[in-house]
């Protein structure tokens, strides 16, 4: 049995059983992003089509598909990414998110007991968004489902969620999300969660400089894992086809042994056409903790754009 659901299990012994209505897996799948994007809170210019993950609007113009993988360092929890956008009027993004432990029980307890095999931690993620623009103006709505499925202990919650970008200016833009629980059995927050964030950039030649800060309140279920948060991220692409970036953001954390905690990330991407090779390796306590990801993803020529 993996070294996490000892956790788990030692947690339903030590704290309320209503705390385990949202699982460490899902707590790890709300919070996370794929690869090469640099930072959680700021979703402006952010590695193009897996931006979008974070803010549709970040490129409300992307059409494609991608894929990526996310495995903790120090725990056996995979994290599973994936979208696909494409054009039916406005722009629809249509995302899936898995987070699981593969394997939780060793074979010789199920053959022991068979009962176990039916026994999973897993928790899902699946959205539609719809994007439009008017000029300098994008929006997007959507709605996303959550399943939590804590070893044997299921529960479900709908989100609804609104984004907002204006970018004024060839080199900057300013973006607006809030999302909030409505419905389900997890217990919503009932103010929900907004996040703010700006990005600039400059051309420099054949390299493009990026920088972006966020900032997050609120959240999207009672107990989730953190509450309120700020961060920043640096992007540096040369002749538009390798892009290097760091991110790095401090949350205040909902339980736990500290109060704070920090969310630091290392990205790197290559594009070569229309396809993208993504790579991103995370420092942080946060959901699973630390690991890499990689990710593959078509954006087709009509959707790139060089900020």
């Amino acid at each position: 049995m993996r070294g996490i659901v000892f956790a788990l299990v030692t947690c339903a012994t030590a704290i309320p059983y209503r705390l385990l209505a949202q699982s460490a897996l899902l707590s790890a799948l709300e919070g996370s992003v794929p690869a090469p994007v640099a930072g959680s809170t700021t979703g402006a210019w952010s590695a193009g089509l897996p931006g979008l993950w974070l803010d549709p609007t970040s490129a409300p113009r992307a059409t494609g598909a991608f894929f990526s993988f996310y495995q903790s360092s120090y725990a056996s929890v995979q994290v599973y990414h994936a979208a696909v956008a494409f054009r039916l009027g406005p722009r629809w993004l249509l995302t899936y998110g898995q987070s699981d432990i593969p394997n939780l029980f060793d074979s010789s307890l199920t053959n022991a007991d068979p009962t176990l095999s039916s026994l999973q931690a897993r928790a899902l993620w699946g959205g539609l968004d719809a994007t439009g623009t008017i000029g300098s103006l994008a929006g997007s709505v959507g709605l996303a489902l959550a399943e939590d499925d804590n070893v044997g202990d299921f529960h479900s919650s709908t989100v609804a969620r609104v984004a907002l970008r204006v970018s004024p200016f060839p080199w900057g833009s300013a973006g607006l999300r809030v999302a909030r629980g409505v419905g389900g059995s997890l217990s919503a927050e009932p103010a929900g969660r907004v996040q703010l964030d700006a990005a600039a950039s400059r051309n420099l030649g054949d390299v493009t400089v990026s920088l972006g800060a966020g900032v997050v309140r609120g959240a999207l279920w009672r107990y989730a894992e953190t509450k309120n948060g700020f961060g920043f991220a640096a992007v540096v692409t040369v002749a538009s086809r390798l892009s290097l970036g760091v991110g790095a953001a401090r949350y205040a954390t909902g339980f736990g042994a500290t109060s704070y905690e920090w969310d630091r990330s290392a990205v790197a991407a290559l594009r070569v056409s229309t396809v993208h090779l993504g790579v991103r390796y995370t420092s942080t306590r946060l959901g699973v903790g630390s690991g890499y990801g990689i990710s593959i993803g078509y954006e087709a020529h009509s959707s790139i754009s060089t900020p």
